[in-house]
Protein backbone atom coordinates (compact mmCIF):
# COMPACT_ATOMS: atom_id res chain seq x y z
CA UNK A 1 0.00 0.00 0.00
CA UNK A 2 1.49 3.01 -0.96
CA UNK A 3 2.22 5.60 1.91
CA UNK A 4 0.02 8.12 0.83
CA UNK A 5 -3.38 5.81 1.30
CA UNK A 6 -2.19 4.60 5.00
CA UNK A 7 -4.85 5.67 7.34
CA UNK A 8 -3.69 8.55 9.80
CA UNK A 9 -4.31 5.91 12.48
CA UNK A 10 -1.33 3.65 11.31
CA UNK A 11 1.17 7.15 11.06
CA UNK A 12 0.24 8.29 14.35
CA UNK A 13 0.94 4.33 15.76
CA UNK A 14 4.69 4.72 13.54
CA UNK A 15 5.50 8.03 14.93
CA UNK A 16 4.35 7.10 18.34
CA UNK A 17 6.63 4.34 18.70
CA UNK A 18 9.43 6.31 18.59
CA UNK A 19 11.38 6.84 21.47
CA UNK A 20 8.81 9.87 23.55
CA UNK A 21 12.84 11.59 24.50
CA UNK A 22 14.29 12.05 20.88
CA UNK A 23 12.83 14.90 19.78
CA UNK A 24 15.60 14.75 16.80
CA UNK A 25 13.16 12.63 15.46
CA UNK A 26 9.78 14.01 15.85
CA UNK A 27 11.36 17.50 14.60
CA UNK A 28 12.26 15.63 11.64
CA UNK A 29 8.28 13.68 11.26
CA UNK A 30 7.45 16.94 11.25
CA UNK A 31 9.62 17.30 7.79
CA UNK A 32 8.29 14.66 6.01
CA UNK A 33 4.35 15.64 5.06
CA UNK A 34 2.06 18.04 6.37
CA UNK A 35 -0.13 14.97 7.67
CA UNK A 36 2.73 14.01 10.37
CA UNK A 37 2.80 17.59 11.84
CA UNK A 38 -0.22 17.60 14.33
CA UNK A 39 0.86 14.04 15.65
CA UNK A 40 4.81 14.81 15.30
CA UNK A 41 4.03 18.11 17.48
CA UNK A 42 2.77 16.30 20.01
CA UNK A 43 5.40 14.54 21.14
CA UNK A 44 7.77 17.48 20.64
CA UNK A 45 5.79 19.87 22.96
CA UNK A 46 3.40 17.78 25.03
CA UNK A 47 5.98 18.43 27.68
CA UNK A 48 8.12 21.77 28.73
CA UNK A 49 10.81 22.43 30.63
CA UNK A 50 11.69 26.48 31.44
CA UNK A 51 14.62 26.79 34.01
CA UNK A 52 16.21 29.64 32.18
CA UNK A 53 15.86 32.92 30.89
CA UNK A 54 17.44 31.89 27.44
CA UNK A 55 14.75 28.74 26.96
CA UNK A 56 12.21 30.68 28.22
CA UNK A 57 12.83 33.44 25.68
CA UNK A 58 13.30 30.99 22.42
CA UNK A 59 9.97 29.04 24.22
CA UNK A 60 7.79 32.28 24.09
CA UNK A 61 9.29 33.49 20.70
CA UNK A 62 8.48 30.31 19.03
CA UNK A 63 4.30 31.10 20.63
CA UNK A 64 4.28 34.38 19.23
CA UNK A 65 5.50 33.29 16.01
CA UNK A 66 4.33 30.01 15.31
CA UNK A 67 0.99 30.04 12.97
CA UNK A 68 0.24 26.83 14.12
CA UNK A 69 -1.04 27.64 18.06
CA UNK A 70 1.74 25.07 18.91
CA UNK A 71 0.83 26.27 22.62
CA UNK A 72 -1.95 23.94 22.56
CA UNK A 73 0.11 20.82 22.33
CA UNK A 74 1.46 21.41 26.12
CA UNK A 75 -0.19 19.21 28.36
CA UNK A 76 2.71 19.49 30.78
CA UNK A 77 4.62 22.13 31.93
CA UNK A 78 7.42 22.67 34.16
CA UNK A 79 8.42 26.28 35.57
CA UNK A 80 11.65 26.15 37.51
CA UNK A 81 13.33 29.80 38.22
CA UNK A 82 17.01 29.80 37.48
CA UNK A 83 18.63 32.01 40.37
CA UNK A 84 21.84 33.21 38.65
CA UNK A 85 24.27 35.56 39.31
CA UNK A 86 22.58 38.39 37.00
CA UNK A 87 19.78 39.57 39.77
CA UNK A 88 17.71 40.40 35.85
CA UNK A 89 17.72 36.76 35.57
CA UNK A 90 15.57 36.02 38.13
CA UNK A 91 12.73 37.66 37.45
CA UNK A 92 12.35 36.07 34.01
CA UNK A 93 9.57 33.79 35.43
CA UNK A 94 7.53 37.04 36.36
CA UNK A 95 7.71 38.47 32.67
CA UNK A 96 6.94 35.09 30.94
CA UNK A 97 3.79 34.25 32.86
CA UNK A 98 0.85 36.20 31.21
CA UNK A 99 1.84 34.58 27.61
CA UNK A 100 2.36 31.50 29.29
CA UNK A 101 -1.22 31.58 30.50
CA UNK A 102 -2.42 33.01 27.58
CA UNK A 103 -1.30 30.91 24.80
CA UNK A 104 -0.90 27.27 26.85
CA UNK A 105 -4.74 27.18 27.82
CA UNK A 106 -4.98 23.37 27.55
CA UNK A 107 -2.10 22.23 30.16
CA UNK A 108 -2.80 19.73 32.91
CA UNK A 109 -0.29 18.91 34.87
CA UNK A 110 1.63 22.01 35.98
CA UNK A 111 4.80 22.26 38.21
CA UNK A 112 6.09 24.95 39.72
CA UNK A 113 9.75 24.89 41.47
CA UNK A 114 12.09 27.12 43.21
CA UNK A 115 9.95 30.27 43.12
CA UNK A 116 9.42 33.93 44.97
CA UNK A 117 6.18 35.30 44.00
CA UNK A 118 6.60 38.94 46.20
CA UNK A 119 9.19 39.14 42.75
CA UNK A 120 6.35 38.91 40.60
CA UNK A 121 4.53 42.35 39.42
CA UNK A 122 0.80 42.38 39.58
CA UNK A 123 -0.12 41.06 36.26
CA UNK A 124 2.42 38.22 36.40
CA UNK A 125 0.62 37.03 39.74
CA UNK A 126 -2.75 37.51 38.39
CA UNK A 127 -2.17 35.83 35.03
CA UNK A 128 -1.01 33.22 37.02
CA UNK A 129 -3.93 32.79 39.19
CA UNK A 130 -6.47 33.40 36.23
CA UNK A 131 -4.79 31.44 33.73
CA UNK A 132 -4.13 27.70 33.50
CA UNK A 133 -8.09 26.47 33.95
CA UNK A 134 -7.72 23.15 33.13
CA UNK A 135 -4.87 21.66 35.57
CA UNK A 136 -6.19 18.77 36.99
CA UNK A 137 -2.57 17.95 38.81
CA UNK A 138 -0.37 20.40 40.62
CA UNK A 139 3.32 20.82 42.12
CA UNK A 140 4.65 23.42 44.18
CA UNK A 141 7.77 23.37 45.51
CA UNK A 142 10.12 25.24 46.88
CA UNK A 143 8.47 28.33 47.29
CA UNK A 144 8.43 31.42 49.53
CA UNK A 145 5.17 33.06 50.37
CA UNK A 146 5.26 36.32 52.44
CA UNK A 147 2.06 35.24 53.74
CA UNK A 148 -0.16 31.60 54.09
CA UNK A 149 -2.77 33.00 52.58
CA UNK A 150 -1.06 33.74 49.23
CA UNK A 151 -0.31 29.70 48.70
CA UNK A 152 -3.73 28.88 49.72
CA UNK A 153 -4.88 31.35 46.82
CA UNK A 154 -2.80 30.03 44.72
CA UNK A 155 -4.05 26.25 45.02
CA UNK A 156 -7.44 27.33 44.70
CA UNK A 157 -7.28 28.65 41.90
CA UNK A 158 -7.21 25.35 39.83
CA UNK A 159 -10.39 24.80 39.58
CA UNK A 160 -10.29 21.45 37.82
CA UNK A 161 -7.68 20.08 39.95
CA UNK A 162 -7.44 16.50 41.39
CA UNK A 163 -3.93 16.08 43.08
CA UNK A 164 -2.01 18.03 44.57
CA UNK A 165 1.86 17.73 45.45
CA UNK A 166 2.94 20.87 47.86
CA UNK A 167 6.22 21.14 50.02
CA UNK A 168 8.82 23.05 51.03
CA UNK A 169 7.43 26.36 51.54
CA UNK A 170 8.14 29.28 53.43
CA UNK A 171 6.48 31.68 55.02
CA UNK A 172 7.41 35.36 56.29
CA UNK A 173 4.75 35.64 58.37
CA UNK A 174 3.76 33.06 61.06
CA UNK A 175 1.98 30.26 59.37
CA UNK A 176 0.45 29.20 63.05
CA UNK A 177 -1.13 32.25 62.66
CA UNK A 178 -3.45 32.37 59.52
CA UNK A 179 -6.93 34.23 59.52
CA UNK A 180 -8.44 32.07 56.17
CA UNK A 181 -11.05 33.79 53.81
CA UNK A 182 -13.85 32.02 53.24
CA UNK A 183 -14.23 33.08 49.62
CA UNK A 184 -11.52 31.18 48.94
CA UNK A 185 -12.38 27.93 48.28
CA UNK A 186 -10.36 24.67 47.68
CA UNK A 187 -10.70 22.62 44.27
CA UNK A 188 -13.94 20.88 45.28
CA UNK A 189 -13.15 17.56 43.13
CA UNK A 190 -9.24 17.71 45.40
CA UNK A 191 -8.51 13.69 45.79
CA UNK A 192 -5.02 13.15 45.83
CA UNK A 193 -2.76 14.97 48.74
CA UNK A 194 1.04 14.78 48.92
CA UNK A 195 2.83 16.93 51.49
CA UNK A 196 6.31 16.87 52.72
CA UNK A 197 8.46 19.32 54.52
CA UNK A 198 6.21 21.77 55.81
CA UNK A 199 4.24 23.49 58.14
CA UNK A 200 0.90 21.74 57.14
CA UNK A 201 -1.98 22.29 60.07
CA UNK A 202 -3.00 25.80 57.82
CA UNK A 203 -3.66 24.02 55.21
CA UNK A 204 -5.59 20.83 56.45
CA UNK A 205 -7.72 22.90 58.75
CA UNK A 206 -8.59 25.26 55.34
CA UNK A 207 -9.58 21.63 53.39
CA UNK A 208 -11.73 20.45 56.43
CA UNK A 209 -13.40 23.55 56.58
CA UNK A 210 -14.62 22.88 53.20
CA UNK A 211 -15.47 19.42 53.51
CA UNK A 212 -12.58 18.55 50.70
CA UNK A 213 -12.62 14.33 50.94
CA UNK A 214 -9.52 13.44 50.19
CA UNK A 215 -8.91 9.52 48.83
CA UNK A 216 -5.13 9.35 49.20
CA UNK A 217 -3.16 11.48 51.57
CA UNK A 218 0.85 11.33 52.02
CA UNK A 219 2.67 13.13 54.90
CA UNK A 220 6.94 13.40 54.31
CA UNK A 221 9.27 14.56 56.83
CA UNK A 222 6.73 16.96 58.48
CA UNK A 223 7.68 19.03 61.52
CA UNK A 224 6.57 17.51 65.01
CA UNK A 225 3.80 19.95 65.31
CA UNK A 226 1.93 19.03 62.22
CA UNK A 227 1.35 15.88 63.49
CA UNK A 228 -1.59 16.41 65.79
CA UNK A 229 -3.56 18.42 62.71
CA UNK A 230 -2.82 14.76 60.43
CA UNK A 231 -4.35 12.84 62.42
CA UNK A 232 -7.17 15.24 63.05
CA UNK A 233 -7.51 15.55 59.66
CA UNK A 234 -7.49 11.87 58.92
CA UNK A 235 -9.97 11.26 61.54
CA UNK A 236 -12.38 13.78 59.61
CA UNK A 237 -11.80 12.22 56.16
CA UNK A 238 -13.69 9.26 57.40
CA UNK A 239 -14.60 6.59 55.05
CA UNK A 240 -12.94 8.62 51.88
CA UNK A 241 -9.62 8.42 53.21
CA UNK A 242 -8.40 5.10 51.14
CA UNK A 243 -4.86 5.46 50.89
CA UNK A 244 -2.34 7.16 54.11
CA UNK A 245 1.42 7.46 54.04
CA UNK A 246 3.28 8.58 57.44
CA UNK A 247 6.23 8.97 58.90
CA UNK A 248 7.20 7.80 62.37
CA UNK A 249 7.07 10.86 64.57
CA UNK A 250 9.94 12.59 66.02
CA UNK A 251 9.09 13.90 68.93
CA UNK A 252 11.60 14.69 72.17
CA UNK A 253 10.62 13.63 75.45
CA UNK A 254 6.79 12.17 74.63
CA UNK A 255 6.53 8.45 74.51
CA UNK A 256 5.76 7.36 70.68
CA UNK A 257 3.06 4.99 71.32
CA UNK A 258 1.10 8.27 73.74
CA UNK A 259 1.64 10.14 70.87
CA UNK A 260 0.49 7.96 68.01
CA UNK A 261 -2.97 6.87 70.58
CA UNK A 262 -3.50 10.83 70.98
CA UNK A 263 -2.95 11.89 67.66
CA UNK A 264 -3.96 9.21 64.83
CA UNK A 265 -7.56 7.30 65.34
CA UNK A 266 -7.53 5.75 61.93
CA UNK A 267 -10.93 3.42 63.05
CA UNK A 268 -12.78 6.30 61.36
CA UNK A 269 -11.13 5.05 57.94
CA UNK A 270 -13.64 2.32 57.07
CA UNK A 271 -12.44 2.03 53.84
CA UNK A 272 -9.02 2.52 54.05
CA UNK A 273 -7.05 0.28 51.02
CA UNK A 274 -3.44 0.45 51.82
CA UNK A 275 -0.93 1.93 54.99
CA UNK A 276 2.48 3.18 54.19
CA UNK A 277 4.88 3.99 57.11
CA UNK A 278 7.92 5.25 55.89
CA UNK A 279 11.26 5.87 57.62
CA UNK A 280 10.20 3.95 60.81
CA UNK A 281 13.48 3.36 63.18
CA UNK A 282 13.34 -0.22 63.82
CA UNK A 283 13.11 -0.19 67.45
CA UNK A 284 11.73 3.10 68.42
CA UNK A 285 9.16 2.71 66.02
CA UNK A 286 7.75 -0.38 66.92
CA UNK A 287 5.28 1.26 69.99
CA UNK A 288 4.12 3.46 67.95
CA UNK A 289 3.63 1.58 64.92
CA UNK A 290 1.41 -1.32 66.86
CA UNK A 291 -0.89 1.21 68.25
CA UNK A 292 -0.93 2.48 64.97
CA UNK A 293 -2.05 -0.71 63.11
CA UNK A 294 -4.56 -1.96 66.17
CA UNK A 295 -6.66 1.03 65.31
CA UNK A 296 -7.65 0.25 61.85
CA UNK A 297 -10.76 -1.48 61.54
CA UNK A 298 -11.48 -1.38 57.66
CA UNK A 299 -12.34 -4.34 55.98
CA UNK A 300 -10.95 -3.32 52.50
CA UNK A 301 -7.06 -2.99 53.77
CA UNK A 302 -5.20 -4.85 51.04
CA UNK A 303 -1.66 -3.68 51.46
CA UNK A 304 0.59 -2.38 54.61
CA UNK A 305 4.17 -1.48 53.29
CA UNK A 306 7.26 -0.80 55.95
CA UNK A 307 9.71 1.17 54.79
CA UNK A 308 12.58 0.64 57.75
CA UNK A 309 15.64 2.31 58.84
CA UNK A 310 18.47 -0.39 60.64
CA UNK A 311 22.14 -0.29 60.23
CA UNK A 312 22.24 -3.89 61.26
CA UNK A 313 20.10 -7.50 60.94
CA UNK A 314 20.42 -7.54 64.23
CA UNK A 315 18.96 -4.14 65.39
CA UNK A 316 15.83 -6.17 63.26
CA UNK A 317 15.97 -9.17 65.70
CA UNK A 318 15.64 -7.20 68.52
CA UNK A 319 12.23 -5.99 67.41
CA UNK A 320 9.19 -8.00 68.53
CA UNK A 321 7.45 -7.98 65.11
CA UNK A 322 5.10 -11.06 66.70
CA UNK A 323 3.11 -7.94 67.30
CA UNK A 324 2.66 -6.66 63.77
CA UNK A 325 2.58 -9.82 63.00
CA UNK A 326 -0.68 -10.70 65.29
CA UNK A 327 -2.44 -7.86 64.29
CA UNK A 328 -1.98 -7.28 60.51
CA UNK A 329 -3.44 -11.42 60.84
CA UNK A 330 -6.30 -10.09 62.27
CA UNK A 331 -7.29 -7.92 58.72
CA UNK A 332 -9.78 -10.25 57.33
CA UNK A 333 -8.39 -8.75 53.14
CA UNK A 334 -5.15 -8.42 54.09
CA UNK A 335 -3.15 -9.40 50.76
CA UNK A 336 0.39 -7.78 50.62
CA UNK A 337 2.67 -6.67 52.93
CA UNK A 338 5.88 -5.29 51.55
CA UNK A 339 9.33 -4.24 53.69
CA UNK A 340 12.11 -1.66 52.21
CA UNK A 341 14.95 -1.90 54.26
CA UNK A 342 17.52 1.23 54.62
CA UNK A 343 20.23 0.05 54.90
CA UNK A 344 23.71 -1.54 53.70
CA UNK A 345 23.18 -3.15 50.32
CA UNK A 346 24.91 -6.37 51.27
CA UNK A 347 22.62 -6.65 53.93
CA UNK A 348 19.29 -6.68 52.72
CA UNK A 349 19.16 -10.26 51.79
CA UNK A 350 19.88 -11.48 55.53
CA UNK A 351 17.13 -8.79 56.40
CA UNK A 352 14.43 -9.94 54.12
CA UNK A 353 15.57 -13.74 54.69
CA UNK A 354 15.15 -13.08 58.57
CA UNK A 355 11.73 -11.30 57.99
CA UNK A 356 10.04 -14.07 56.14
CA UNK A 357 10.40 -16.13 59.52
CA UNK A 358 9.20 -13.01 61.40
CA UNK A 359 5.44 -13.06 59.94
CA UNK A 360 3.91 -16.72 60.05
CA UNK A 361 0.78 -15.96 60.40
CA UNK A 362 0.68 -13.97 57.50
CA UNK A 363 2.27 -16.02 55.64
CA UNK A 364 -0.49 -18.93 56.74
CA UNK A 365 -3.14 -16.50 55.43
CA UNK A 366 -1.51 -16.84 51.96
CA UNK A 367 -0.56 -13.22 52.37
CA UNK A 368 2.66 -12.12 49.83
CA UNK A 369 5.50 -10.65 51.61
CA UNK A 370 7.21 -8.63 49.17
CA UNK A 371 10.82 -6.48 49.62
CA UNK A 372 12.12 -3.78 47.54
CA UNK A 373 14.97 -2.24 46.93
Amino acid sequence: MPLSTLPIEIWERIIGSLNTYNRRAFCACCLVCRSWVPISRHYIYNEVYLQSPTGATKFLKCLCLDAADIGLYVNKLNLHEFRGRDPHERHWLSQALPTLSRCLLNVTHLTIDWIVPDTFNPPSWEALLNGFLNVTSFSLLFARFTRPMEALELIASFPKMTSLDIGRLRFIEDPRHVVTNPMIVPPPQLSTLNVQQMYVPFLLDWLTEHDIKIRSATFTSLYDMSMESIGRFAHMLGPSLEHISLCEPEIDDTHPEAFAAECFKLAANTHLRSVDINRMSAIDGLPWLSDLLSQIKSENLECVRFAITAHTVDVLQKVHWSQVDHILSQLPSIRVVKFRFFMDSSLWQSAAAFMKTQVPRLVDRGARIEFEL
